[in-house]
C-alpha cells in the first residue's frame, strides 16, 4: 500500500491535495488531441478463484454476503478484462482487476504493456478485497484479512498476462 507520509492529517490538507490534483488534471487537458476514429479491442475472461479466506466463505455460506460458491463451495467466479485503443493497442491499454491491487503487482503487470497510456482499473468487474502479492501474504495483516483469497495475485495476474499476450 502507498500511504503518503504527511504531518498534517486534516480535512483542509486533504482538500488542498485534491485541488492540486484537479488543477494538474485540468492543465493536462490543454495538451490533448481528440481521437475520432481509432481501433478498439476488448477481451474479457471469467475465472474461478479458490476462496481461501474462511470468514468470506462463512459469510457466503450463511448468505450474509450473497456470493455463489462453485466446486463444492471452494471457488468463486469472477472476471478480468483488457481493452486496447489504437493500432495494435498503441494509444492505451486498460486492464481491470477484481479488487484493490497492490502497487508492486501493478508495476510488474505494467511492464508487459506497451501502450503510451497503461491503466489499471481496480475493483473493475468485481470486489474481492485486496490483491496482496502472494509471497508477502500473511493472514495476520489487515489487507490480507480483507482479501477473498491468497491466490488472487497469481491467478488474476497470470490470466491478465495471457490475455495481453493474445491481444498483441
Amino acid at each position: 500500500m502507498i500511504t503518503p507520509n504527511v504531518r498534517n492529517h486534516t480535512f483542509n490538507a486533504a482538500k488542498q491535495f485534491g485541488e492540486s490534483i484537479a488543477s494538474l488534471a485540468l492543465t493536462s487537458l490543454q495538451n490533448t488531441t481528440t481521437i475520432w476514429n481509432t481501433e478498439m479491442r476488448i477481451a474479457s475472461r471469467e475465472l474461478f478463484i479458490p476462496l481461501t479466506n474462511p470468514i468470506f466463505r462463512l459469510t457466503s455460506i450463511l448468505r450474509i454476503i450473497y456470493r455463489p460458491l462453485y466446486h463444492v463451495r471452494r471457488d468463486i467466479l469472477t472476471a478480468v478484462s483488457a481493452i486496447e485503443l489504437g493500432e495494435n493497442g498503441s494509444l492505451a491499454q486498460i486492464v481491470t482487476a477484481p479488487g484493490e491491487d497492490f502497487p508492486e503487482n501493478w508495476l510488474e503487470l505494467k511492464e508487459k504493456l506497451h501502450a503510451k497510456h497503461r491503466i489499471l482499473i481496480g475493483l473493475g468487474m468485481d470486489e474481492l478485497g485486496y490483491i496482496v502479492p502472494y509471497e508477502d501474504f500473511d493472514w495476520k495483516k489487515y489487507e490480507e484479512s480483507m482479501s477473498a483469497s491468497k491466490l488472487l495475485d497469481p491467478i488474476i495476474h497470470q490470466c491478465l498476462k495471457e490475455m495481453i499476450t493474445k491481444m498483441n
